[in-house]
């Protein structure tokens, strides 16, 4: 149950990864060092009662395994069975184990770990230790849209939410985790935001007016200084 996501920080001695365990339910965030064929984890985030029910829930299925039912199966229609069954399942597990969101960032010469489970946001040096955190609590608004920006020019955080009219952009503030004032986007069909130097980037999907076909249009907003 050890799913490895892409390299998420660099440094010229060490990587950072975060590895998600128990579909999605934990992630590591462990750093490897150039060179050398030593890693540690230097935190770790883990939804402990999703796990459990995790564990409840996947007992009786666990035989539903693709390798182990492509090895036992004897005849194509057992096969074809098996693959509906594992099918289901996955649908399943993608209904009901959404995986955590805890982004990773590099800001300076510090890491930030925005721990959503927890309710944290926390500070590491640049080789994982511990400096600080502070408490969050805009993820557990009901149009919540888990997602958090950087910008990468001015270290500020920025996080997402749905509304009727579109979308709406916050900063987190770094002080104490509350939320600036709203930036509101009235569209319905954006496709991905950015935010570099005080400016929003994002893509909205429109529609020619003649021919009917679907293009996208990048846009920008000022959102505050550079």
């Amino acid at each position: 149950m050890l799913e490895v996501e892409k390299c998420q920080l660099a440094y010229p001695e060490r990587v950072c990864y975060q590895l998600y365990r128990y579909l999605g339910q934990q992630v590591d965030y462990r750093m490897f060092l150039r060179g050398q064929d030593s890693s540690y984890v230097f935190y770790s985030v883990a939804n402990e009662q999703r796990i459990r029910q995790l564990f409840d829930d996947m007992a009786p299925k666990i035989l539903l395994d693709r390798t182990a039912a492509d090895m036992t199966a004897t005849h194509p229609d057992d096969l074809r069975e098996i693959r509906n069954a594992q099918e289901d399942l996955d649908g399943w597990k993608h209904l009901f184990y959404q995986p955590v969101y805890c982004p990773v960032f590099g800001v300076g010469d510090k890491i930030a770990v925005f721990d959503h489970v927890h309710g944290e946001l926390r500070f590491f040096t640049a080789s994982g230790q511990a400096l600080s955190s502070l408490p969050i609590s805009y993820h557990l608004q009901e149009n919540w849209g888990r997602e958090v920006l950087l910008d990468e020019i001015t270290g500020k955080f920025y996080t997402v939410f749905a509304t009727k009219q579109g979308k709406q952009l916050n900063e987190i503030q770094r002080s104490d985790g509350s939320l600036g004032e709203p930036v509101l986007i009235k569209s319905n069909t954006i496709r991905k935001l950015g935010v570099l130097n005080g400016i929003l980037y994002f893509l909205e999907e429109n529609k020619d007016a003649i021919f009917g076909y679907t293009f996208l249009r990048l846009k920008k907003i000022k959102i505050g200084l550079g």
